[in-house]
């Protein structure tokens, strides 16, 4: 079964308990400017707080995991994509987090593991093998010693 990591608490999530959530603040221009993208676990307190959230004049906007999963799944966030409210840097991670092979494994090691490959690509897009050697030299250097 696939995980991915909860951006509050960082234990693993998976299709089951995983929810995407956001935060939209409104604008005088009424198109709501969106923020704070994350995956986080459902019905507990990695959740924003909805109540603050209101309290502080935004709304939250949020789903299960498995909505955004698939191929409706990334035609849904790149619908997303296309609305030019979001934060895009938040979303292009979101959908490579759960749609690109081995990304996830290898994030957290991006700033650690990036002297084992030469990119070629803007920061943040790797290719299939960097992503490899990138969570298998962060798996490497983060064992403990013997």
């Amino acid at each position: 079964m696939k995980t991915w990591i909860c951006d509050v608490c960082g234990k693993p999530v998976n299709e089951q308990d995983g929810w995407v959530e956001w935060i939209e603040t409104p604008r005088e221009d009424e198109k709501d400017v969106v923020h704070g993208l994350r995956l986080v676990h459902h019905a507990t307190s990695c959740q924003y707080n909805r109540k603050l959230i209101y309290k502080q004049g935004g709304s939250l906007g949020d789903g299960p995991l498995e909505n955004y999963l698939g191929v409706d799944g990334l035609i849904l966030l790149l619908s997303m994509l296309s609305q030019h409210r979001w934060d895009e840097g938040e979303l292009l991670d979101i959908i490579q987090r759960l749609h690109i092979p081995h990304y996830e494994e290898a994030r957290p090691f991006f700033n650690d593991g990036l002297d084992h490959i030469e990119p070629n690509l803007p920061p943040g897009y790797y290719w299939q093998d960097e992503l490899i050697k990138i969570a298998q030299s962060g798996i490497k250097s983060h064992q403990p010693a013997t």
